[in-house]
């Protein structure tokens, strides 16, 4: 089974004075992951300030800079994992260094026929 990891992550990690070293750890954990034969796809993403949110309503398109303003938490990035079960997914998850600064989601990825 393939689940995604959203990486979220909070005011620490976008504060952060060295963020070489959140990298470097997390540069060890897409190591272990790709060693063990988990990982198949991931990637960071660039800041939430570039983002762009579109909402339709009805004929109108409205487009919006980055997330909500309120929003204390941003996705940082993603990982596309292989695991027999939603357990050992987030055994998994468990080990990103993101979750000691922000969190990690663990979804199960659909299949489509």
């Amino acid at each position: 089974m393939e689940f995604l990891f959203v990486i979220w992550e909070g005011g620490q990690a976008a504060e952060a004075s060295d963020r070489n070293d959140v990298m470097g750890e997390m540069m060890g954990y897409v190591t272990g992951l790709l060693a063990d034969g988990k990982l198949t796809g991931g990637s960071p993403l660039h800041p939430a300030s570039e983002a762009r949110t579109v909402r339709t309503r009805g004929d109108r398109a409205m487009v919006t800079d980055g997330p909500y303003t309120e929003t204390k938490e941003v996705i940082g990035g993603y990982f596309v994992i292989e695991a027999a079960s939603l357990d050992e997914a987030v055994r998994i998850a468990e080990g990103c260094p993101a979750a000691a600064y922000g969190g990690v989601e663990v979804r199960q990825i659909m299949r489509m026929a």
